[in-house]
Formats: C-alpha cells, structure tokens, sequence
C-alpha cells in the first residue's frame, strides 16, 4: 500500500470517527450514521490495498525464486558441458535472485515493525 493512499484512508477513518462522535453528542443520528459508513468505507480501501499489497509480495516471490532455479540450471548445465561463462553466469543469476529476496525480507521485517 502507498505511504499517501494509507494516509488517505486513515484521514477517511478518522474524519468519520470524528462525524460518529458528532453525531452521538449532539443527538444526530443522520451525521453518527454517516461516520460510520465513512469509516466502514475507509476500512474496506485499506483492505483492498492490503489485498493488492499480498498479490505483489506472492509475485515477487515466485519471480525471484523462477530466477534463482534458472540460475541453477544455468550453473548445473555450464558444469556439465564445461562453459565456465554459463557456469558464472548461473551463479550470478543466483546471487541477483538471492539479493532481490534478501530486500523483499527486510521490506516484509520493516512491514511487520510499522504495523496499524
């Protein structure tokens, strides 16, 4: 989820909280329902960018992975027919697939830390 989108949707949700309160302290129902619907509304936006969020992190997982087993294959067929530079070329192709999972863990780490 975007920095500015889940902004978004916390100033949606708290805006309606603020109408909710509103609404109850001075009797209006019609401004308490309207609070929360906005913040229903904000929650379902959040939920969706989450969702969005998830399809991302499974993508880029498998493609790393697709990467790293290509670069074995590489490497293995390189060994098996003597081409060092498909051999190193494997190997390379490991190590960018390693590196992009090492970054995916510490923006799932920095997730975990940063939470609602």
């Amino acid at each position: 989820m975007g920095i500015g989108d889940k902004i978004s949707n916390k100033v949606e949700e708290l805006m309606g909280k603020g109408k909710e309160a509103t609404g109850k302290a001075t009797g209006d129902e019609g401004l308490e329902a309207e609070g929360k619907v906005d913040q229903g509304k904000a929650n379902l936006k959040q939920a969706g960018e989450k969702v969005k969020d998830a399809a991302k992190d499974i993508f880029s997982k498998i493609s790393n992975k697709a990467e790293e087993l290509t670069g074995k294959g590489k490497e293995a067929t390189g060994k098996a027919t003597g081409d060092e530079g498909l051999e190193a070329e494997g190997k390379v192709d490991q190590g960018k697939a390693n590196l992009k999972q090492a970054g995916e863990e510490v923006k799932d780490a920095a997730k975990d830390i940063f939470k609602d």
